[in-house]
């Protein structure tokens, strides 16, 4: 692996791992820790690619953030979480965005299985997975009062999804750069 890499890997790193603990520990993740990671991906991007790097952090940034913002509007999920993601998509282009959401929610997903299976309070978890069905079903999918990442959140039945797509984001960086030499 290059020094550049290895720099480039440090850097992301630190911030997204800040992100995960923040997300994991305060279930925020604050804005300037966000501004923080997205002018880190553009300025890596332009030290990699030059000026058709910026390019690249923007559509990255607007993959991540599309996506999210739905999910942000149904009430899936928190601020949060949807500019983190955007943040993240900074380090990538469009496409490499969006692998870097999937993985983290393929990764939320098998956790989430595991958690369900594990779990002491299963009554709880089945009453927010109706009420998600129920949102779905009734056309209320915007509808952010209606089974939203808040009420979970107070209920102690959501998970640190931010932290997923930070894992996701890492996992996805590495293997370009390893698989690049950049």
């Amino acid at each position: 692996m290059s020094t550049q890499s290895v720099a480039l890997l440090t850097v992301a790193a630190a911030l997204i791992g800040a992100g995960i603990h923040s997300d994991i520990v305060h279930r925020r993740i604050s804005n300037r820790l966000n501004l923080l990671l997205t002018a880190a991906g553009f300025a890596a991007n332009y030290w990699r690619f030059g000026a058709d790097g910026l390019w690249q952090s923007a559509g990255g940034l607007g993959a991540g953030l599309a996506g999210m913002f739905l999910l942000y509007l149904a009430g899936a999920l928190g601020a949060g979480d949807a500019k983190f993601m955007a943040a993240i998509g900074a380090w990538f282009d469009w496409s490499g965005s969006l692998t870097a959401f999937a993985a983290g929610a393929l990764l939320a997903g098998a956790v989430a299985i595991v958690r369900l299976a594990r779990s002491p309070h299963a009554a709880l978890h089945a009453a927010n997975m109706t009420l998600m069905m129920q949102k779905v079903a009734s056309g209320k999918l915007f509808d952010a009062d209606f089974a939203s990442y808040q009420q979970f959140n107070r209920a102690g039945g959501s998970m640190p999804y931010g932290a997923f797509l930070g894992v996701g984001g890492l996992a996805v960086l590495a293997l370009r750069l390893l698989g690049q030499g950049a």
